[in-house]
């Protein structure tokens, strides 16, 4: 079903919940995600497949979502994800909506996780993903997002970007340096220790 028409069903209300995603049931209450004060709960979760999956969940139950991290707005991270301190389990949405209750973050609280390190295997992805893509496209945005789309790595498109700048086309061009360098050498006989390098 079309992430519209589970919403739709969601805000009908009927018997037979609609499913998004497949995983749970819509909200039948309009009123699940509000606070006791009556304000709109608002929730931030990056881009990706899971905004998709609960974002008709949210919606259905009243919440909001923001577009940005913003300031009192409850920060969704999956399990097992790097997630700051105070993030909550996206199992939280799905939890509350099958109980047809609004429950308290507390249970859902992650473990706050440093940076998830990338692995040899990610950063020789990084590198046959970017091989041959050109300076102006590895330094924009859109490579990145289409390589988190695809799942190359478990990090977001930031962190592959940032991965590739900083610390693998460095380390390319350092040892592509010192080949040639060692060739120059090579061809003027053994004289790299003179003049200017």
């Amino acid at each position: 079903m079309a992430a519209g028409g589970a919403m739709a069903a969601a805000m009908a209300g009927g018997a037979g919940a609609a499913m998004a995603g497949g995983q749970a049931g819509a909200a039948r209450s309009r009123s699940l995600f509000l606070w006791d004060d009556g304000r709109p709960m608002r929730f931030y979760l990056r881009p990706g497949l899971a905004k998709l999956r609960l974002a008709p969940l949210v919606l259905a139950g009243g919440g909001r979502l923001c577009r940005v991290q913003e300031p009192g707005a409850v920060l969704l991270a999956q399990p097992g994800e790097a997630a700051p301190d105070g993030a909550v389990s996206t199992e939280y949405v799905t939890e509350c909506v099958e109980r047809n209750q609004r429950l308290p973050l507390e249970p859902f609280l992650l473990a706050a996780r440093g940076r998830l390190a990338f692995t040899e295997a990610e950063d020789a992805a990084l590198l046959r993903a970017a091989r041959g893509q050109g300076t102006v496209r590895v330094s924009g945005c859109a490579l990145w997002m289409e390589l988190e789309r695809s799942g190359l790595t478990r990090h977001s498109w930031q962190a592959m970007r940032d991965r590739y700048l900083r610390h693998l086309r460095p380390r390319l061009w350092g040892e592509r340096g010192l080949r040639r360098r060692a060739r120059v050498a090579r061809e003027r006989g053994g004289g790299a220790g003179r003049g200017p390098r």
